[in-house]
This record gives structure tokens, sequence and C-alpha cells, in this order.
């Protein structure tokens, strides 16, 4: 919700709107908000910078504002004032970055030995990144003080990426490099997980702490490109040299995983001044392939 964004988030220790239906689903016991929720009006400035992307140091860069991810959550209506029901969709990430960038060096710059020629050095990528959590949520008031609750979710994730770098040198001996890289994939995945809270109101303290479990991957499909080629004619001998690798793979399965996390949160209050702080540990997960592509031959003449 906003008023949870305006804190950063860190709202694991004290419930403030039925955003505790994503940060601690215990909260949700006490919330007494109107029983509908829509995040409105954020926005965030995003850069990134990707460095020596290709031969010559050639590196890119965007900045973009824009909105960011979102909560929406709708309280039930056969809650009642000690057991509560609701359900939530959640914008875990939402991402669209574009950069290119194009330089014209000498060949003596790209191929770092001494002679004289041009050259033209191109490359960009375009990454997306959407993943989506939706469920429902069960909190139950203990007592005047403590709520536990628990969300399960459904995670859709869509990924993909592509990179693209052409180069070229000419010399005036008739020589020269052309050379291609393409790189892409794309993939969807859908997988469960839950969340499990408890907070303690010991107001003017309030604490909470909450366990993200791994998730279980329930399938997907993706593909991928590779497209990389070299030619060249040497300046020492006039040789004739070229490689090729190149592969297109569709309908692979898909897996995607998601590590476990603890997270704890406190909140107090003095006067209409309210503290907040969470923190957060995360589990490791080890390599594995999202999308285990089948080997392909590189061919090559020289």
């Amino acid at each position: 919700g906003t008023r949870s964004e305006l804190v950063g988030g860190l709202v694991v220790g004290r419930s403030l709107d039925l955003s505790s239906t994503y940060y601690n689903p215990g909260g949700l016991a006490f919330v007494r908000d109107p029983g509908l929720l829509f995040t409105t009006n954020a926005w965030e400035l995003q850069a990134f910078d990707f460095e020596d992307v290709a031969a010559g140091d050639l590196d890119l860069g965007t900045t973009r504002i824009r909105l960011p991810p979102g909560i929406f959550a709708l309280q039930l209506p056969f809650s009642s004032e000690q057991h509560r029901f609701a359900i939530s969709a959640v914008t875990r990430f939402s991402s669209s970055i574009e950069a290119s960038a194009t330089r014209i060096p000498t060949a003596e710059q790209v191929a770092g030995t001494p002679g004289t020629g041009s050259s033209a050095l191109e490359s960009s990528g375009t990454f997306r990144l959407n993943e989506g959590w939706l469920g429902p949520t069960w909190a139950f008031q203990a007592g005047s003080r403590v709520g536990v609750g628990v969300s399960a979710y459904m995670a859709v994730r869509s990924q993909s990426g592509r990179s693209q770098t052409i180069q070229q040198i000419a010399t005036p001996q008739s020589t020269g490099l052309t050379n291609l890289d393409v790189t892409e994939f794309s993939y969807w995945n859908v997988r469960l997980l839950s969340k499990l809270g408890v907070e303690v109101d010991l107001s003017p303290f309030t604490f909470g702490v909450t366990f993200t479990t791994p998730s279980v991957n329930l399938g997907g499909k993706g593909e991928v490109l590779v497209n990389k080629g070299t030619t060249a004619i040497s300046p020492v001998d006039s040789t004739f040299v070229a490689s090729l690798e190149a592969t297109s793979q569709k309908d692979l399965t898909s897996s995607y995983k998601s590590a476990p996390a603890v997270a704890l949160g406190a909140s107090y209050s003095v006067g209409a001044t309210t503290f907040y702080g969470t923190a957060e540990w995360n589990g490791g997960i080890d390599e594995y392939m999202i999308l285990d592509a089948a080997d392909f031959v590189i061919g090559g003449w020289g």
C-alpha cells in the first residue's frame, strides 16, 4: 500500500493497511481499514549501467522514471472480528531496460595492434522482467496482542533478454573483420510459495516475524537463440577465416526457484512519530539451469 511504501516497506513489525497480506500476514488480524486497497501516486527513478559490453571498452547506460510495482488487496466479506480473510495481487517485479551505443574507433584501438584502417562498433541490449503473486490470506487474532497469518501465493514470472553486438574493421590492404554476436532468450514460469507471519502489539512497541517458504515449481516454457559469426581476412597472409555458432531452440521446459527468507521487524511510537525497522535474511540456491538448452555444433573454416 502507499503508506507502507512511504516508509520503504519496513513494516514487517507493524501493520498499516491491507498490504500486510504481503509484508506480514499476521498483521492482517489488526487491520481495521476499509476492505479495499490500491497502491497509488508513487514514482521511482531507475538508472542502469553496463560496462565493457564489447571490444573497445564500450559501455551502455539508460535512465528512466516510472511507476513502481504495486499491490491490490481486498478483504473478503466473510471476515469476522477474530478471523480475517483477504485476497491480494502483488506486482513483485516489473522492469524493462533498453540500451544501445555506437562507436567508430580506429582499427588500432579495437585490435590493440598498430595499423591503419577504420571500424564501426554497435551494441544494444533489451531486457524485460515481470513477476506477479496472487493468492488468499488468512489471519487469526489470538487475544488482544498477537496476530498470526499465512498467505499462499501463485507466482507467475516472465523474463526475456536480447543482446547484440556488430563489429566491423576494414584496412587499406583489403583485409578486415566482421563479427556478429546475438544472444536471445525468453521464458514464462509458474510456481507456488507461502508467507507465514506473526505480529505482537506491545504498544508503543510492536514486533513481527515472517517466513517465506522456498517455491515449488509448477512448470513453464521458453526458448533460446544464439547467432554468433565471424569472418576475417588476415592482414598477414590474406587467408580467409570464418566461424559460426548458431542455434534456435523452442518449446524448452523452464524451471525457476526462489529461496527461503526470514524477516524481523519492529516499530516504536513517540506521540505522532513512529520509527520502523526491518531486517531480512535470504537463503541461497545452488546453481541450476532455468532453460536446459541442448548442445549444438560450432562450425569453422580457415
